[in-house]
């Protein structure tokens, strides 16, 4: 399952979010955390980890976290709970 908690950062000057969202598959679990403003790089390295066939994070995987980033650039918050997606 994939979460999104937004939390402020305590730099009043950068005023930008922190995210996290951790990605559970079967025994592996991930956990990506960046500020605002860097999600492309994080989709950037999310496609490289996919790109790897020996890596155990597969495209739909890197997918799943991508539609969260993106919602969250978007709409400026964690997807609704309903469209998460857990995979097994």
């Amino acid at each position: 399952m994939a979460e999104l908690r937004p939390s402020q950062t305590t730099n009043p000057a950068a005023m930008r979010k922190e995210f996290t969202i951790t990605l559970v598959k079967g025994d592996d679990r991930w956990r990506f955390h960046w500020e605002s403003g860097l999600e492309r790089q994080l989709i950037n390295a999310l496609s490289e980890m996919a790109s790897d066939p020996n890596h155990p994070l597969d495209r739909f995987d890197a997918a799943v976290v991508s539609h969260q980033i993106n919602h969250q650039i978007a709409f400026g918050g964690p997807a609704p709970p309903d469209s998460s997606i857990g995979a097994c």
